[in-house]
């Protein structure tokens, strides 16, 4: 349970423990699944190949294939990085967001854990966010 009263679970199919680096502290995680209950607003769940977890912080990097399910709204992408230490959660490498009336493509989105603000960012400032809906096409 973080300060704002989130809850996060990690679960993996392996765990290994690299010996030769000096923190002890990172996990390396194959087959993850995570769980996050976040207070007052719903339950996200995280799949992914591998995560790094850092045990002192538990800011945790997904990576490879990860599928972020909250509510009735999915994110696929390379990594997502939950950083607990500040409080965010950056989604990144081939993003695309799906909901029921929408899909979006982006080159990140970040995500405020306190309050939960979301933005939407392009690396490339010639590139837009590209947004379809059921209704109409938004570029």
């Amino acid at each position: 349970v973080d300060s704002n009263g989130n809850e996060y679970y990690l679960n993996a199919e392996r765990v290994l423990i690299d010996l030769e680096i000096e923190n002890k502290n990172i996990l390396k995680l194959e087959g993850v699944i995570s769980i996050i209950n976040f207070k007052n607003r719903g339950i996200a769940y995280i799949y992914a190949n591998n995560a790094v977890y850092n045990e002192n912080n538990h800011d945790t990097a997904f990576y490879n294939k990860v599928k972020m399910e909250y509510l009735n709204h999915k994110i696929f992408s390379d990594n997502l990085d939950l950083l607990f230490s500040e409080n965010v959660s950056l989604i990144y490498n081939e993003v695309r967001y799906e909901s029921n009336n929408s899909k979006l493509d982006t080159d990140k989105i970040s995500i405020d854990m306190k309050n939960g603000d979301i933005k939407l960012q392009m690396e490339n400032e010639n590139k837009k966010v590209k947004l379809v809906t059921k209704y109409e096409s938004i570029n």
